[in-house]
């Protein structure tokens, strides 16, 4: 079911995707058809001072895939869309929130960061996460179908100190991240029990783990004199899924959130206690509405398609 802009959309809260849902091709149409996405998409490469446009259109996809582009493309195109569909919806969300790169296109959407702003801490984001990867090695893996109690136990037993949980993402699925031989073992012993789903993951990177830390030191320090203003909304926050207003304490949940489990479902589930019962979906891919609606069976979820935006 498509979301009706004729109609009057109420109680909704905008969601944008994180890294992972880029693909080649990604804007093409939107760009030769829409004015609107056209500016800023080329506002965006001029600011970002890469080929933004040739590498998102054209790829190849090992490039577009390195998290040093792939992040801000990301962004880049969610924020064209997002500037589309807010023009249709009149009314203001009641909150937004994102996945892990996610949330930051929220704080752009929410005026809490301006486009020149929020591209650079994105881009600068991408290099030291890519960085980290380069220097830290590590894995994750998806698990889906298995209690995270007993994840937690399994890590807890071995005394691991590079690999936990770095994804709740709903009631069904978390995602464990950190060293490779540490994460295999993890796996293994799960495949072992014969329980639920292991789905290993195409990343570089132990994305949301210790082996962040120092990434997340100096990215602390490149954002703290960064301008965050109050936002239009509530923003809810991955590194503690909590709905806030402050813009001193959003730059302070950032400053955790690279090496910080991503509390998806608790985001998801504080959008409901404010009231949201409609979760509008904006990136490269339909990702998240499945993972809201796992955790919110009576939640009206919509990903907008590129058709939508024409």
């Amino acid at each position: 079911m498509g979301l009706n802009f004729n109609g009057m959309v109420k109680n909704y809260a905008f969601v944008f995707t994180g890294q992972g849902s880029q693909w080649v091709g990604m804007g093409k149409k939107i760009y030769e058809n829409n004015e609107n996405f056209k500016r800023i998409f080329d506002r965006c490469e001029e600011i970002l001072n890469f080929p933004l446009k040739k590498l998102c259109f054209e790829g190849p996809i090992e490039v577009l895939t390195k998290t040093i582009y792939a992040q801000p493309a990301i962004l880049s195109f969610s924020i064209g869309i997002f500037e589309i569909i807010k023009e249709k919806i009149k009314e203001k969300p009641l909150c937004a929130f994102g996945h892990s790169l996610g949330e930051f296109t929220a704080l752009y959407a929410a005026k809490v960061l301006s486009l020149e702003d929020v591209l650079e801490i994105v881009k600068e984001r991408g290099k030291l996460m890519n960085e980290a990867g380069e220097k830290f090695p590590g894995s994750m893996a998806a698990l889906i179908g298995i209690d995270k109690e007993e994840v937690e136990e399994i890590i807890r037993k071995k005394g691991f100190k590079f690999c936990v949980i770095a994804n709740y993402n709903s009631p069904s699925q978390i995602v464990i991240s950190g060293k490779k031989e540490e994460v295999d073992e993890v796996t293994k012993e799960i495949k072992e029990k014969k329980k639920g789903k292991v789905i290993p993951l195409a990343v570089s990177a132990a994305f949301h783990s210790p082996l962040m830390d120092e990434a997340a030191e100096i990215f602390s320090k490149y954002i703290i004199n960064k301008n965050f203003k109050k936002p239009d909304f509530p923003i809810i926050q991955n590194a503690t899924g909590s709905a806030e207003k402050e813009p001193e304490i959003i730059k302070r949940n950032i400053m955790k959130q690279l090496n910080s489990p991503v509390l998806f479902t608790k985001c998801v589930e504080k959008a409901r206690e404010l009231g949201v019962k409609k979760f509008i979906e904006i990136g490269p891919k339909e990702i998240l509405t499945k993972l809201i609606k796992e955790t919110i069976k009576e939640a009206e979820v919509f990903y907008i398609k590129e058709e939508d935006v024409f």
